[in-house]
């Protein structure tokens, strides 16, 4: 089982490192969570990473870390059709729907502000047969 969870962390790490251009051989790796010092040493090494940095609450720290950060919520809607051109006053009530229950939930929540909100659509040209 920690094999597993390690794959899947160091699949992370190098998204977030080797993908980018990044060599983690020239970074730390700090060990948050409540397991975080159990996966880090193992991970540090199949990664070459040279250090590993503990901190004194690994599992405060990634609750502050939960504190600071930004609420998200994402939604989503998928509709499958045939057309010939792009049917823009649908898509936009489409997000304007998706917009309204968002901020539904937030404010359901307590959150006080309107939340900021971008689309996006992904279409895709099927072959013709």
């Amino acid at each position: 089982m920690v094999r597993v969870v390690n794959a899947n962390m160091e699949k992370a790490i190098r998204v977030v490192s080797i993908e980018r251009g990044y060599d983690p051989r020239d970074f730390a790796l700090v060990a948050f969570g409540g397991a975080g010092a159990m996966h880090a040493c193992e991970l540090a090494q199949s990664l070459r990473i040279p250090r590993v940095i503990v901190p004194a609450y690994p599992g405060a720290l990634s609750a502050l870390g939960i504190l600071i950060s930004d609420v998200v919520k994402d939604s989503s809607r998928t509709v499958l059709r045939r057309m010939k051109k792009l049917p823009l006053k649908e898509m936009n009530a489409i997000f304007t729907e998706l917009q309204q229950g968002v901020a539904a939930e937030l404010k359901k929540e307590g959150w006080p502000e309107r939340p900021c909100t971008s689309e996006a659509a992904t279409c895709a040209i099927a072959d013709k047969v």
